[in-house]
This record gives structure tokens, C-alpha cells and sequence, in this order.
């Protein structure tokens, strides 16, 4: 079995046996993107250059959406932490 996972920003690196990685440059170029395939997982970059990974999560909640979502950060904020909570996301 293939786990498919989608990686906002493309930087996002998961290429090992049994993964499809598909990357999209930002959560604007998601978002409207009606025909991307189904995606088992999204692992998100919590501070990207437009929209945060946190905000595309809470999009995705109100658009019904209940992907699992994996959160990257290089910044070991409280208040992100805290933030991705909110939108089902603990650390």
C-alpha cells in the first residue's frame, strides 16, 4: 500500500518506499487546485511565505476537509503551538 502524501511548501522532503509525494509550492497554489488527487496525510510548513500552514488548516476544516495534517516548523514557538491546536493539530 502507497501512502499519498501532499507536502505545502515543495521543500518538504518524505521519499522513501511506499510514498507518493505530491508538492505544491504555497497553500494559495493548493487550495484552489479542485482536481488534486486524494492525499492520505498534507505535512504542512507552520510559517510559509503567504498564507500560514495553520491558516490552510483552518480552510480546510471549513471547507469539511478532515485530512490528517502533520505540522514542520524550524521555530519553537508556544503561540504556534498553541495556534495548530486549535485547528486539531497538537504537538
Amino acid at each position: 500500500m502507497t501512502m499519498r502524501i501532499c507536502a505545502v511548501p515543495w521543500a518538504v522532503s518524505c521519499e522513501q518506499p511506499g510514498f507518493f509525494r505530491s508538492a505544491i509550492p504555497s497553500a494559495e497554489a493548493f487550495l484552489p487546485d479542485t482536481e488534486r488527487p486524494y492525499f492520505d496525510c498534507l505535512v504542512l510548513d507552520v510559517r510559509l511565505g503567504g498564507m500560514s500552514g495553520i491558516e490552510l488548516r483552518q480552510r480546510l476544516n471549513e471547507m469539511g476537509s478532515n485530512i490528517p495534517v502533520i505540522f514542520n516548523t524550524a521555530h519553537a514557538d508556544p503561540v504556534d503551538q498553541e495556534r495548530a491546536a486549535q485547528v486539531g493539530c497538537p504537538a
